[in-house]
């Protein structure tokens, strides 16, 4: 919890609760050798609850200006579509990375752009820095670097919102193995409505789980794969589905359940990188 002009101070302890924003008059009670002394008079205290010590790029290196930001949980902890009411990560996950797919405000929604270069990453010299003033700015209704947005940046939004309420995403980059790029199968890009057949990437980015034991977890704001009723991604009939908590791959060969590579490029082999965070600003 905090104080306006004051420290943040955090509770130990597993926390069993919801994500949520609570608002709160409280009894202060003083005490000294002798005796307590009651406190009359108790402000309004308003409180963001999450459901781990957030991670990086939070708290980045002990640097107080990557303390958890008011404006971040502001937007963060509300209810649906954030991830407010959500008591596992994944969940809160899955709402993120649906929330940035879906984002409207009076500018306008999220729109993937071809432009090369993430509009949301400061590329100055190493470590880069991501534009997160400039992400809720735009989520708040104001312009903030444009709609535009491509891979990259939907992956450091989903990564930095996620990472405030549960641990631990990262940016990992798909790559392809056996192929010079990556055929995807019909998708949906953020900030449309139509299939997309034929697009063919060198390399794509999204949010996943930083390490985990076994296949990571992918979460993918940028886009929504087919997952229609003749349950193979390479031919209509067409169902969107955005990808959440599937695995990057699996033991078998494009065969249902997919995992998120099958459900990308299959039948073609991808990797995925070592995981990546990048500061804020």
């Amino acid at each position: 919890f905090s104080f306006p002009g004051k420290k943040s101070h955090q509770f130990d302890g597993n926390n069993d609760k919801d994500v949520s924003i609570g608002v709160d008059s409280w009894q202060w009670k003083v005490g000294d050798t002798t005796a307590s002394q009651s406190i009359t008079r108790s402000g309004v205290h308003t409180n963001y609850c999450v459901l781990a010590v957030p991670a990086a790029p939070w708290y980045w290196y002990n640097d107080e200006k990557t303390h958890p930001w008011v404006s971040a949980l502001e937007i963060v902890c509300n209810p649906a579509p954030w991830a407010g009411g959500t008591t596992d990560k994944g969940s809160a996950w899955t709402r993120i990375t649906g929330a940035i797919n879906g984002a409207t405000n009076a500018s306008g929604a999220f729109v993937f752009t071809y432009v090369s270069g993430a509009k949301y990453l400061n590329p100055a010299p190493a470590p880069n820095t991501v534009y997160f003033t400039s992400c809720i700015d735009l989520l708040n209704g104001g312009s903030g670097r444009g709609p535009e947005v491509n891979c990259l940046d939907c992956a450091d939004f989903v990564v930095t919102f996620g990472n405030l309420v549960a641990r631990k995403l990262a940016i990992r980059d798909v790559t392809p193995i056996s192929q010079q790029g990556i055929a995807c199968n019909a998708i949906i890009l953020i900030g449309s409505s139509n299939w997309t057949s034929n697009k063919y990437w060198s390399v794509h980015c999204v949010a996943a789980q930083n390490n985990p034991p076994g296949e990571p977890a992918v979460y993918d704001a940028c886009l929504k794969v087919d997952d229609g009723p003749d349950n193979d991604p390479r031919y209509e009939p067409r169902g969107p589905k955005l990808p959440t908590g599937l695995p990057f791959a699996d033991s078998t060969t494009n065969e249902p359940p997919y995992a998120y590579d099958e459900y990308l490029a299959m039948p073609f082999y991808l990797g995925i990188s070592a995981p990546v965070i990048f500061p804020i600003e």
